[in-house]
């Protein structure tokens, strides 16, 4: 985890803090909030982005998943949000994640099954045609 309160001395207050081991930044301004996304939209890494308040909206917008906490969460963050946590509890992103994860994998065996068994139909009506046989 990566405190941003301090003047940024350190160097992990800047967007040079994004190196790939800091994975929590807390207590970051606002500007901060902003480079530390750009820093790691420009690694290549998907960003998700949580925020409740006015301050955290630049920020919110400018990930690939923007997070807004749905109750004590402003307006504001909420509009600028990709999603919004009814609940406030972390663990809820958890369980979303793995129910879209489920879901994607189920749409694509489902999309594999109906090709192989369709394209299997298809062949057999190529097959024929240079005979003059009707369609099966």
């Amino acid at each position: 985890m990566c405190d941003g309160r301090g003047d940024g001395a350190d160097g992990r207050t800047d967007a040079g803090g994004a190196d790939g081991r800091t994975r929590v930044f807390a207590h970051v301004s606002p500007e901060h909030k902003v480079r530390i996304v750009s820093a790691c939209k420009k690694n290549g890494e998907i960003v998700a982005m949580t925020g409740d308040g006015v301050n955290d909206a630049p920020s919110l917008k400018s990930a690939d998943v923007g997070i807004a906490m749905g109750m004590a969460g402003t307006d504001v963050a909420r509009n600028a949000a990709d999603m919004v946590l009814a609940d406030d509890n972390f663990a809820t992103i958890a369980g979303a994640i793995a129910q879209g994860r489920s879901i994607y994998e189920n749409i694509r065996k489902s999309v594999l099954f109906l090709l192989s068994s369709n394209l299997e139909k298809l062949s057999q009506c190529w097959q024929q045609l240079p005979w003059g046989w009707h369609r099966p």
